[in-house]
Formats: structure tokens, C-alpha cells, sequence
């Protein structure tokens, strides 16, 4: 969403490089003709860095045809990526035109960006917040996966032993992964943030616990309500590694907001009759960092059953 105010302001439907509609509510959205998503202008695959300046919004048909590509045709015209000074910009060379992105190289944008953002501190904010709990992390590629899932998003890696974020020893250390989301004010955008903890419960619980490659883990996911960004900025902040101190139990919990505003509310109503309307289930809340969070220990199945069979393979 930052991305999409950023170049397109407060319209709700804009026109991609490549010519095609998008609209704001889409994103993402396969299944709708509006829908878009966000695109390495140079490939990720190539060096490309997730950052603001190196990522369009584009039109999921366009991203496809784009791919990883540096010369590629999209919507019937021609486009290349070219370097300009420190940053790449794809030049439409059917028409011989830049698709030039505004970055904050220009100062006149980098100046109206800025009071834009000084508006938009004083409207309601909602923020979440995913803390992965690890104990024994046996290889760092744990720390790149979980990377790769949370691609665009804040990820930070913390241990109790300051500068060791993983050992390789008996001693159960723990490490904490926190990934934070500045704006997720859509119904979507938090279901997908909970389809990516899935995703990440599924491979810790069906593969790497029993493949060893780390002792045990939980994942708390959480999205807060503030009246403000600035009462966010206020309040957010990393508390003491020991008021982590909950053993983990290899399971996935939510907060009350995530339950109300994704599939989690239908899942838990099926399965607790006596489900409280504020999103907690009193015989399975637990207290992690001082909050409070409902279990919601589900997985990808068919996923799950192939990782089962993997585990069960010898390496």
C-alpha cells in the first residue's frame, strides 16, 4: 500500500507501464482483472535489491510477462530495464519512452513525499507484529527461509547471546524473529500475512523439528489498532529478550484482531463451540512478551503430508 500511495496517491485505479488497469483493492488477487502486485524493476534474481526505489506496482499479467527478464515483452510492446545514474528505470522501446519511477533522487518529490508521510502520521494505523520463537537453531538457512517468505517485509533476528544468532552445541539457546508490517489496513493484507505464518508452521512442524535442523518453536502473530502512526511509533518497541521466556510448544497462536479479520474466526467457531467473540479461547490463550494469544496451530495439508514423506526419505 505504501508503494501504491507513493506513485499513485489516493486514486483507487491507476494504468501500469505496461498499459493495463489496476486497482488498489486487488492487490494480489488472481482472480480479478484489476489485480496487481509488486515487481523487482532489476531482478532480484539478479542482484536486485527489495527497496523502494527497485520496485513498480504492475499488473499481475504484466509481472509474469516481465518475470526476471531484462529485455521482455509485455501487453504487446517491447520494454527494457536501464541503468540511469544509481538506479534502473525500464525504458518502453516501442515507443521510445522511460518509464520513469519517482525516487527520493529527485528532491522534489523526496520533499512532497515527505509531507505526505507527515499527513498520513495523523490517521489510524494498523500494525502487525510476527514473533518466532526458536530454540536450537542448528543452521542459518532457517533465518534465510524465513527471510524469503517475509521477502518486503522488516525482519530482525535477535539471540540471548549477543552476535550469536545460532550455535551448534547441545545448549537449548534461544533466538527471537521479529517481522513487523507498518500498514495492514486491508482484510487481505492480514490474510496473507497469516498464510505466510501457515506456510512457515507447516515446514518447522513437518520438517525441520524432525529433520533436526532445530529443537522446537512457536510463531505469535499479532496486529495492533492505533488511533495514530505516531502513537505506534510511540509505543513499539523491543522488550527484554526475558520477558520471552515461554516454552515453545511447535505451535502457531494469533491475536484477537487476526482471528476477527481472516478465515482463522470461521476455523476456530467449527472447532470450539464456546468461542469468545473477542477472539480468545480461554483454555488455549497464552502469554508470550505480555500479550495474550489464541492457539491456531493449523498447516497447509497436502504440504504437510509431502514433507511428512520427505522427512521419512534418506538423505
Amino acid at each position: 500500500m505504501r508503494s501504491w500511495t507513493s506513485r499513485y496517491g489516493k486514486k483507487t485505479k491507476a494504468v501500469d507501464f505496461a498499459g493495463r488497469t489496476i486497482a488498489k483493492y486487488a492487490y494480489d488477487d488472481h482472480n480479478s482483472e484489476f489485480g496487481w502486485n509488486l515487481d523487482h524493476i532489476y531482478p532480484q534474481s539478479k542482484g536486485g535489491k527489495t527497496a523502494d526505489y527497485n520496485l513498480i506496482c504492475c499488473h499481475i499479467l504484466t509481472n509474469d510477462e516481465k518475470a526476471d527478464k531484462i529485455c521482455f515483452n509485455a501487453n504487446g510492446q517491447s520494454f527494457k530495464v536501464v541503468k540511469f545514474e544509481n538506479h534502473y528505470e525500464i525504458v518502453n522501446q516501442t515507443n521510445i519512452e522511460v518509464v520513469k519511477e519517482p525516487t527520493l533522487f529527485d528532491s522534489a518529490y523526496g520533499i512532497r513525499r515527505f509531507k505526505q508521510l507527515v499527513k498520513e502520521t495523523k490517521k489510524e494505523k494498523f500494525c502487525s507484529e510476527i514473533l518466532i520463537d526458536l530454540r536450537l537453531v542448528r543452521t542459518s538457512a532457517i533465518f534465510d527461509f524465513i527471510r524469503e517468505i517475509f521477502n518486503s517485509e522488516n525482519v530482525n533476528i535477535f539471540s540471548k547471546e549477543p552476535g550469536y544468532p545460532f550455535i551448534y552445541s547441545s545448549q537449548v539457546q534461544s533466538s527471537l524473529v521479529v517481522i513487523r508490517s507498518y500498514d495492514v489496513g486491508l482484510k487481505s493484507l492480514i490474510q496473507d500475512l497469516l498464510d505466510k505464518c501457515l506456510l512457515i508452521n507447516t515446514y518447522m512442524a513437518h520438517y525441520f523439528v524432525p529433520k533436526g535442523y532445530l529443537f522446537a518453536f512457536d510463531i505469535y502473530f499479532d496486529v495492533s489498532y492505533n488511533k495514530t502512526a505516531d502513537e505506534y511509533y510511540q509505543n513499539v518497541k523491543l522488550r527484554d529478550m526475558n520477558s520471552y521466556s515461554s516454552e515453545p510448544t511447535n505451535t502457531l497462536y494469533i491475536g484477537d484482531l487476526v482471528v476477527e479479520n481472516t478465515d482463522a474466526k470461521e476455523d476456530l467457531e467449527k472447532e470450539n463451540s464456546e468461542f469468545n467473540p473477542y477472539g480468545a479461547r480461554m483454555s488455549n490463550n497464552k502469554n508470550f512478551g505480555g500479550k495474550t494469544y489464541v492457539q491456531y496451530d493449523y498447516v497447509f495439508t497436502k504440504l504437510a503430508k509431502n514433507l511428512d514423506k520427505e522427512v521419512s526419505r534418506q538423505d
